[in-house]
């Protein structure tokens, strides 16, 4: 398996669990910012080159805890640039916000 299909697989399993899944749903958060954090090169390249719209909106509840681990300015551009190619995705599930909290997380750095 690629390092691509392991994040591919880590947001998809997150989809897969039902909404009121409150224990599941925070322990696969957990494990869901340990592999987007580990190397935050390679998940700047999944975003640039990798990214879906839906797996976008998913990950946007991790952005800030992403943002905290790791103060990397390139994923904020990365981001910013995710708002601009999925912009309806963005707007339905105001993600714009999640990316100002992550940007201010790590301009305070």
């Amino acid at each position: 398996m690629s390092k691509y299909d392991e994040l591919h697989n880590v947001i998809k399993k997150r989809e897969s669990f039902e909404i009121n899944d409150d224990f599941a749903i925070e322990d696969h958060r957990a494990l869901m910012i340990d592999i987007f954090c580990k190397d935050i090169d390679f998940t700047n390249r999944f975003l640039e080159e990798e990214c879906t719209e839906s797996e976008y909106s998913w990950l946007s509840e991790i952005f800030e805890d992403i943002a905290e681990k790791t103060h990397n300015k390139i994923f904020i551009e990365n981001l910013w640039k995710l708002s601009e190619k999925y912009p309806e995705e963005t707007k339905k599930y105001n993600v714009i916000s999640f990316i100002k909290s992550a940007e201010e997380i790590v301009a305070d750095n």
